[in-house]
């Protein structure tokens, strides 16, 4: 049986990630009105659970599982250019290990590990007062040198889809994270400013991975003939 048979669609794993996000989102919501207005931190566990700003808990699972989501997509692509003989393959490869590194750091909060590396060897404040920004930024830069050729020999719906999920993850995840340092250094994680950023800093990671999902689903289904999300192994 050859590989990469069934269709690609993703209208209704969209919408079904895009209904669990409303949840959590609202669950959130609560959570940080009963952390920040009433300082409740744990309401039978509601706070710990539901919070953005807690880890471990199920919005942070949400966005590591979706991150991998997206980088199996994208090592689909890969494994399907490879098989195939069709187009460059190496940026997909590229992207889903990318995309497969922000999912093990969402999990495992890699980059509060390197604030805890970098805090006492670096003297930081105001938007850099969480110093991970920094090496983050660097690879973000060296990233973006290493996918700009290949991003634009891409269709331009293409490149319109990519780049408008790019600026959300990293504004989100980079730009009001530098922000939320400034106001949590100011007003503490306890002020309705901090949780409103950090909120839609939260929102905004979300659907740039939501919209790279979308992306990597309408890209199989248009530019990669005959492939599909479920791989089969190959009948001898």
């Amino acid at each position: 049986m050859d590989p990469f048979l069934v269709n690609a669609r993703s209208g209704p794993l969209i919408k079904l990630l895009i209904g669990i996000a409303v949840l959590l989102t609202l669950a959130h919501g609560m959570a940080a009105y009963l952390a920040v207005v009433h300082q409740r931190d744990f309401v039978f566990g509601f706070v710990p659970i539901f919070y953005f700003d807690r880890e471990g808990n199920l919005p942070t699972f949400y966005s590591a599982g979706i991150l991998v989501i997206a980088a199996a997509l994208s090592l689909a692509i890969y494994l399907w250019r490879r098989h195939s003989d069709s187009g460059e393959s190496l940026p997909w490869l590229i992207l889903g290990g990318t995309l497969g590194f922000l999912a093990v750091d969402e999990g495992a909060s890699l980059h509060d590990q390197i604030d805890f590396i970098l805090s006492p060897r670096m003297e930081t404040s105001g938007f850099l007062n969480w110093p991970w920004v920094i090496p983050y930024a660097f690879l973000v830069v060296a990233f973006s040198l290493i996918f700009l050729p290949f991003f634009l020999r891409m269709p331009r719906r293409f490149q319109v889809i990519f780049a408008m999920a790019a600026a959300c993850y990293v504004f989100g995840a980079i730009g009001l994270e530098m922000v939320g340092a400034v106001v949590e250094s100011a007003e503490g994680e306890r002020s309705i400013a901090y949780a409103i950023g950090m909120t839609v800093e939260e929102l905004l990671e979300i659907s740039g991975v939501l919209i790279t999902i979308h992306g990597l689903i309408r890209y199989i289904r248009e530019e990669c003939s005959g492939f599909g999300v479920l791989v089969s192994c190959r009948e001898a």
